[in-house]
């Protein structure tokens, strides 16, 4: 396949870019046509976060950028700390199913 372009670009005004697609772009949907992606055709995105005292403020934050998974990020994963942590973000960010990630 051979393309003459590098990059395809939209704009919405003279400042705000509102697309952009690149050859990479392109090349990489005909090698991973498996990616996980959502009902738009976007990469899923994850985030991590640790069970700190603020984790909840985080996770909360995270729901608010529509990340797609959200794990609590520990060394320990079965300490009660993080138990309760997974336990408060799955009652209070009712979108997701939260767990540890060790």
């Amino acid at each position: 396949m051979s393309i003459a372009w590098k990059s395809c670009w939209w704009w919405t005004t003279s400042t705000t870019l509102k697309g952009l697609i690149t050859v990479k772009d392109i090349q990489k949907k005909l090698k991973y046509p498996g990616a996980a992606k959502d009902q738009h055709g976007r990469l899923r995105v994850g985030a991590a976060i640790g069970g700190d005292s603020d984790y909840l403020e985080r996770a909360q934050e995270m729901v608010k950028a529509k990340v797609d998974v959200l794990a609590i990020d520990s060394a320990h994963g079965h300490t009660s700390r993080v138990i309760e942590a997974v336990k408060r973000i799955n009652r209070n960010c009712r979108k997701w199913i939260c767990w540890p990630a060790t």
